[in-house]
């Protein structure tokens, strides 16, 4: 068993808490990314709300 699974297996709850800190903040610098580039504001748009279902499903 690896250190962080360890962790996470060790502490209850707080696995999906690291898993959704560390997608809630990829996706963010993704969006970061695809904000520089000209996008169609319909994909601006899906891709914020891919972003709050991601944050409210890993809540």
């Amino acid at each position: 068993m690896t250190e962080d699974k360890a962790k996470a297996t060790d502490m209850p709850g707080t696995g999906q808490k690291v898993l959704g800190h560390k997608v809630g903040a990829k996706v963010a610098d993704l969006l970061s990314e695809i904000e520089k580039e000209p996008v169609p504001d319909r994909l601006m748009t899906l891709a914020l709300e891919l972003q709050k279902a991601l944050h409210d499903k890993l809540k």
